[in-house]
């Protein structure tokens, strides 16, 4: 998906000596922006740029930078996320669709979203405090978690609007 879409659209370097990219002299001193969208989409990189494909390989994609110097410090934590986030939620909101317009994040460097109203069905609650601990096991930490922890093993029968915090309890609460 990082290749689909990717998070970050521009980065501007600057040329430490004279070369040519692609037949296009760079003088030391030039400014060069890589656009991230373009070259995730580039053809001689990837058959089929624009079909979105899951299982690519290989798939050399930008999103964490080309490596070296620049390469994403938090690459490897972004990608655990990414793959415990989407498990969850497939495995947590049964029906998941949209539920109102995506807004997207304002910005010419970061492409995101910034508001994505939902509608779903719960799974099933957990029940047992030790259950619910192994479905979310960083509430443990939270300073609000025991105040909130009733709220997460509710099972009404549909949730719209719902909003998680980082700690993964629905919100509102401070934590």
């Amino acid at each position: 998906m990082l290749r689909y879409v990717s998070p970050v659209i521009v980065f501007v370097r600057t040329a430490t000596k004279d070369t040519e990219l692609r037949g296009v002299r760079v003088n030391k001193g030039d400014r060069a922006a890589m656009f991230y969208p373009s070259a995730n989409r580039d053809e001689t990189q990837f058959a089929d740029p624009d079909h979105f494909d899951v299982s690519r390989t290989p798939n050399p994609h930008m999103a964490f930078g080309g490596g070296g110097t620049h390469f994403c410090l938090g690459a490897n934590l972004s990608r655990v996320e990414a793959t415990a986030i989407v498990s969850g939620v497939l495995w947590r909101m049964k029906n998941l669709e949209l539920a109102g317009p995506v807004e997207r994040t304002p910005s010419t460097l970061i492409n995101g979203v910034h508001s994505m109203p939902v509608q779903f069905t719960p799974a099933r609650p957990m029940g047992a405090r030790d259950n619910t601990d192994a479905l979310m096991p960083q509430a443990r930490d939270c300073r609000c978690a025991a105040a909130s922890r009733s709220e997460v093993t509710k099972d009404p029968p549909a949730v719209q609007g719902v909003r998680f915090t980082t700690c993964g309890i629905r919100s509102p609460h401070s934590c």
